[in-house]
């Protein structure tokens, strides 16, 4: 679950991942091909999360080269979703009002006058919506030299939060997969980075600079 976490002057993001395998991509000639079939590899989306997923696998001393390279190591499958996953939520709100009588006065014209304690006399629960999205981004890593499908290592990045921008997180839940990319997570686990990251920063600013990739400056 990718969670804003509020500390001071930053904030802290949350996912869960897994990732499997054992493979070393230093040195490694690799292409990315869109998951989804129906997916076209120019669609402009697809471009600009290829190209971040591209920007953690040279960071891993990789070398980007094209599909029709007949020397290349690996083809990896980019994956992603984002679905709504809103719900409806309950919390409990105290009822506040009188509980017991502390004194009573009586003036000298008759009238009497009650002072009560006051406190916590119950309970109510109310409904509200929660706005939640589950987004996904999955890596899968085949030995491109192979005739046959041999899957050398996958990496799974699940996060929730309020945004419905798959753009604007995706950054996040790729620099948290990069360091599994070939790994092994032994199982899945909770991994967290800041908003302000100077890995995500600088990813950002090097995609706002290619003018070869339509993409989104966040």
């Amino acid at each position: 679950m990718l969670l804003l976490i509020a500390r001071s002057m930053f904030a802290v993001y949350v996912a869960e991942i897994s990732s499997l395998g054992d493979y070393e991509m230093k040195g490694k000639k690799f292409y990315i091909l869109p998951g989804d079939e129906k997916i076209p590899s120019n669609d402009l989306e697809f471009m600009y999360f290829k190209e971040i997923i591209t920007q953690c696998l040279l960071r891993h001393k990789a070398i980007q080269t094209e599909e029709h390279d007949y020397y290349a190591d690996v083809c990896i499958f980019l994956d992603y979703s984002i679905e709504d996953a809103s719900y409806v939520a309950t919390r409990s709100v105290a009822n506040w009002g009188p509980k017991s009588i502390s004194s009573i006065e009586t003036t000298s014209s008759g009238k009497t006058y009650v002072n009560y304690n006051y406190g916590v006399t119950g309970y109510t629960n109310q409904s509200y919506d929660v706005e939640s999205y589950r987004r996904e981004l999955s890596l899968y890593a085949f030995d491109a030299k192979s005739e046959n499908p041999v899957i050398l290592w996958e990496t799974n990045v699940v996060s929730s939060g309020y945004s419905n921008d798959l753009q604007r997180v995706f950054p996040y839940m790729a620099q948290l997969a990069f360091g599994y990319m070939g790994e092994s997570s032994k199982g899945k686990i909770s991994v967290s980075i800041e908003d302000e990251d100077p890995d995500v920063l600088s990813m950002k600013q090097r995609l706002y600079l290619h003018n070869d990739v339509v993409v989104n400056p966040l």
